[in-house]
């Protein structure tokens, strides 16, 4: 079973800001994807929106990849994929504004990269407010062979990771009743 720990800090629902599997028709036509593959997380409370806020690893295990969009999209922006012990899945941290851990094991909770608004991102950042459209793309890709055999999946094998960050008591936003 996987249970994942929030990647920041005082973490609440109310963070939120754009779920897994929404905004179809902008992120097919954009990028080919038949939705968005993760959760996106803001910090409301900060006027510079969380720039600079710490990710944390959400379990334990390796860093499998550091990740710096060079692409004409440049969708993701600055990333870490962070792997588990037993290979089963992973985890995506995307548009970091600085990578605190390049390599090597990780325990859950520990500090790895820091929140920014690298890559494609809204609002724009511009010279009067650097840290605009500053979030955490957070996503969950399962890469166990057993899983998928009861599941179908058109992203990627990327699946919602509200339901295994979900911790009793907790209550979603009205928006993830779908």
């Amino acid at each position: 079973m996987i249970k994942l720990s929030p990647p920041i800090e005082n973490f609440n629902w109310k963070g939120a800001s754009q779920l897994f599997g929404v905004n179809r028709d902008y992120y097919y036509r954009n990028f080919g994807l038949p939705a968005h593959n993760g959760i996106d997380i803001v910090v409301y409370n900060d006027p510079k929106q969380g720039f600079g806020t710490k990710i944390l690893a959400a379990h334990s295990g390796r860093i499998s990849k550091i990740y710096f969009d060079a692409s004409p999209l440049n969708t993701r922006g600055n990333g870490i994929y962070l792997i588990s012990d037993d290979g089963s899945f992973e985890t995506v941290y995307w548009h970091l504004s600085g990578i605190l851990k390049e390599s090597g094991r990780v325990e859950q909770g520990e500090p790895i990269g820091l929140m920014g608004n690298s890559g494609r991102v809204f609002p724009l950042p511009n010279k009067d407010w650097p840290w605009s459209g500053t979030h955490l793309h957070f996503g969950l890709r399962i890469n166990d062979p057993g899983f998928w055999k009861n599941h179908e999946n058109d992203y990627d094998n990327f699946v919602d990771p509200a339901f295994y960050l979900k911790k009793e008591g907790d209550r979603f936003p009205i928006r993830f009743n779908r």
